[in-house]
């Protein structure tokens, strides 16, 4: 296939999961996370946002092709 994937959240879990089977099929995965990734960003600030995006742009050099959006935060339980 030759693409190239953006997972956020795929350090752990599901995305992780999809990183791998994405890369076995011969494409090319840039990971998104707080830990265990390409790039560490959180998400829930504006800033993480930025970095992620550009840091993403610059490992992809000349194009992303698909971005599967999978990051999750939950909020405090009382």
């Amino acid at each position: 296939m030759n693409r190239t994937y953006v997972i956020t959240g795929a350090g752990s879990g599901i995305s992780l999961a999809t990183k791998k089977k994405l890369e076995l099929l011969g494409n090319r995965v840039i990971r998104i996370d707080l830990k265990n990734s390409d790039v560490f960003a959180d998400l829930n600030e504006k800033h993480g946002r930025e970095t992620a995006i550009a840091k993403a742009l610059e490992l992809a050099a000349e194009n992303i092709d698909v971005v599967i959006a999978n990051a999750g935060s939950a909020l405090p339980v009382a």
